[in-house]
Order: C-alpha cells, then sequence, then structure tokens
C-alpha cells in the first residue's frame, strides 16, 4: 500500500501548514503599493485553499482557518493599497519639468545651425565622391530641408455618389 508521500504528493495536514505559509507572504507583502499585486494574488489564493481545506475538514483545522483569514486580511489590504495608491503613479507631479520641450521653430533653428555647420564636410564627401567615379548622386533632395509629406488622397473620398 502507498504511503502519502509517495509520488511527491504532501499529505493533507502539511499543506494546510503551506497555505498559512502563504497567507503570511501575502500579508507582508500587501502594504507596499509594488508588492500589493503579488499580495492580493496570495491572499486570495491562500484564502481560497484555506476555505477548502477547513470544508472538508482535511488536515490541521486551525491552520486551514488561519491561512483562510490572514488570506482574506491580505487581500483586503493589498486591495487597499492599490486602491489608495493607483493615482499616484499617473498623476502629475508638481513643480517645474526638468526637460522643457522645444517649440517647432527652436528645432527648426537647431537643425538649420547643425547644418550650416556640417556643410563644409558634406562638401567635401560629395567632391571625393564625384572623383571617385560619381557614385552617390542618387539623392532627390540634397541638403533641402526634410518637409512633410501629404498623406495620399482616400480613394473612397474621391468615388463617392454626389
Amino acid at each position: 500500500m502507498a504511503t502519502p508521500t509517495e509520488g511527491g504528493a504532501a499529505p493533507a495536514g502539511k499543506l494546510a501548514w503551506v497555505w498559512l505559509g502563504l497567507a503570511v507572504a501575502a500579508l507582508l507583502s500587501s502594504w507596499n503599493p509594488f508588492a500589493a499585486p503579488a499580495g492580493l494574488v496570495l491572499g486570495l489564493a491562500s484564502g481560497a485553499l484555506g476555505l477548502l481545506a477547513a470544508r472538508r475538514r482535511r488536515g490541521n483545522r486551525l491552520a486551514a482557518t488561519a491561512a483562510l483569514a490572514l488570506g482574506a486580511v491580505a487581500a483586503v489590504v493589498s486591495g487597499l493599497v492599490l486602491a489608495l495608491t493607483a493615482g499616484a503613479v499617473t498623476s502629475e507631479l508638481p513643480g517645474e519639468p526638468v526637460i522643457r520641450p522645444r517649440s517647432a521653430a527652436e528645432a527648426s533653428t537647431l537643425l538649420d545651425a547643425a547644418r550650416s555647420a556640417s556643410d563644409p564636410a558634406r562638401q567635401r564627401a560629395r567632391r571625393e565622391l564625384d572623383a571617385a567615379g560619381g557614385a552617390g548622386r542618387e539623392t532627390a533632395k540634397d541638403d533641402e530641408p526634410l518637409e512633410p509629406v501629404a498623406p495620399p488622397p482616400d480613394p473612397e473620398e474621391e468615388d463617392e455618389p454626389e
């Protein structure tokens, strides 16, 4: 006859203590906003497993009831911590921004300055390419500033009957 511990299965009495340990882990992780999701999942799991063990009267009922109670407390505390700190992550921070965004005019001015600063090197490279055989003259807009391309017309809008 096989014993309850053969085949890797733990006896029912020891599982209640495992679920109690799971509930304690859930309770310990329920106070921290970053660990509260794990505390919520562990608390719900240990509470459900403790309830199942207490209803079936398998193993140590005191440990199963304690797992149910601690798991429920951990799930409630984790849910409360998540609810109270959810807005803290997405809210606007007070004070001046660290990085000020550039306007389109400022960005254009900076790009023009960079283009004029690199112009001698680009001209020299173009002369060297021309001397080497003319490779590299495929560019359509040599040094013109980049302009946004207009989107193609929508074919559905053109073919509408009036």
